[in-house]
């Protein structure tokens, strides 16, 4: 998260434009918004990046362009096509910011990967983060890559020490853990598929996820839900914010932790005398 500050504080000035789906990473908004930029929200199309649009939003003054792929809070991407044809048009005047955070939990062969826009000298910064399948989050910790002279412009801005010893030889360590990444992925692919089946038998609408967490939507206000869940031990989160104020977002966890969310909600579910489809 703050090489996305970092980024917008380095590339951005009152009155420019950084272009962000909506839905996306509240963050980055938030980021662009300190920095007095126009925030252009895209409309999402079947709730994914919509890279045309995007393309044809970009005016002289567009000088960023925020992309989570996956999407947070949604768990849908863009593939390795339309992210190639997408860069293939772009302006050299315009960096785009390419957030991998959830990339590791991803095996499909369509999934992009940043690296390879990186080694054909686009103008990218991508970044990811040990906050997510490595479970680092506590540390605060995370790096990125792009151009030599975008690395340089980012460390004009960049405050000293702004990463700890501790978090940096936890982070290197991590990267050699490849047993705890296969036994991380293979954990939230279940939990998924245990979501799946159970959203599917309640009738409700989600969104099939390449993140660690499942994006559901109900057919009443959705802190009605999560208030009644959370009494019963279960935080899920809202995400009004993003424009859905129907819907959470769950995270998976381990199976007993899956099982009592699921549990908590269908008592919550019969108690709203909620069991109508909810579609977008």
């Amino acid at each position: 998260m703050d090489l996305i500050y970092l980024a917008c504080l380095a590339y951005l000035d009152p009155g420019d434009e950084m272009i962000i789906s909506a839905g996306s990473f509240i963050s980055a908004r938030i980021a662009g918004t300190i920095m007095n930029a126009n925030i252009i929200q895209i409309p999402t199309r079947e709730y994914r990046h919509d890279l045309e649009r995007i393309l044809a939003s970009i005016t002289p003054k567009t000088k960023l362009i925020y992309l989570d792929n996956p999407i947070n809070p949604l768990g849908t991407i863009v593939n390795r096509k339309e992210l190639a044809e997408f860069m293939a048009q772009l302006p050299e005047h315009v960096l785009v910011v390419l957030d991998e955070a959830y990339a590791e939990y991803i095996t499909s062969r369509d999934y992009p990967r940043g690296l390879d826009f990186y080694n054909q000298n686009y103008n990218i910064l991508v970044l990811r983060t040990f906050s997510k399948i490595y479970g680092l989050a506590g540390l605060r910790i995370g790096y990125g890559f792009a151009r030599p002279e975008i690395i340089q412009t980012l460390m004009k801005v960049r405050l000293p020490f702004n990463a700890n010893r501790a978090a940096q030889v936890a982070a290197i360590a991590a990267l050699s853990d490849t047993r705890h990444v296969k036994r991380s992925r293979q954990v939230n692919e279940a939990g998924k598929a245990m979501f799946y089946r159970e959203f599917k038998r309640l009738k409700l609408f989600y969104l099939e996820s390449y993140a660690n967490f499942v994006f559901v939507n109900f057919t009443v206000d959705s802190s009605l839900i999560f208030d009644i869940l959370q009494r019963k031990g279960v935080i899920t989160r809202t995400v009004k914010e993003y424009g859905f104020p129907t819907a959470l977002r769950v995270s998976v966890g381990r199976e007993p932790e899956n099982r009592r969310f699921l549990k908590a909600l269908n008592e919550t579910l019969a108690y709203l005398r909620i069991s109508t489809p909810a579609a977008d």
